[in-house]
């Protein structure tokens, strides 16, 4: 199973500030796109409760099924298990997986919009992504992330992406999902 690893950091300078300090350490920015994430809640476990989440994804012209497994136990720094299956990119596909999955009884929790500009960077032998996301209302941030298939490499990705961020300028962590954020905002939790 690949493991997510990730820092997520509120913009308070704004994204230009990030994009110049991207570009003079020579990320490569790649297109950006919209993604609509509808979270689901499972018929008879609590995932606030045990720190997994499920979605499903429409991140510009393709389609995501995500399971997030807890989070390991680490600081500055998000890691945990993650399995990820691509569907079909159309439409009906999103709107049929919503409707089998409400079928067996999930229920849709929210359903979050963000738009998202990735950049690839290499920083000490890993190969990161930093993506700016303008979340709405939840306000514009900063993921520094990788995915990785062996939980040896963990704490090297981490390493990276604490030392990456440092030299970005990034200092304002924010420990939280945006599923989190969405829902304390609410008052839902």
């Amino acid at each position: 199973m690949p493991f997510e690893i990730e820092a997520k950091y509120r913009l308070s300078l704004g994204a230009e500030t990030l994009r110049s300090a991207l570009n003079d350490h020579g990320a490569v920015p790649l297109p950006g796109f919209v993604i609509i994430d509808t979270y689901l809640r499972h018929p008879s476990r609590d995932f606030a409760k045990t720190g997994e989440a499920f979605r499903i994804r429409r991140e510009g012209d393709r389609n995501h099924l995500t399971y997030k497994a807890p989070k390991f136990k680490t600081v500055g720094v998000r890691s945990r298990p993650e399995i990820e299956v691509e569907l079909a990119g159309d439409d009906a596909t999103y709107d049929q997986t919503l409707a089998m999955f409400t079928a067996m009884g999930f229920e849709p929790v929210a359903t979050l919009r963000k738009h998202r500009q990735p950049n690839k960077i290499e920083w000490q032998n890993q190969r990161l992504k930093v993506e700016i996301d303008d979340a709405g209302e939840l306000g514009l941030f900063a993921e520094v992330e990788v995915l990785l298939e062996d939980q040896a490499d963990v704490p090297a990705a981490e390493a990276a992406i604490k030392s990456l961020a440092a030299a970005l300028g990034l200092t304002d962590y924010e420990p939280r999902s945006y599923l989190r954020m969405w829902l304390e905002r609410r008052g839902m939790i």
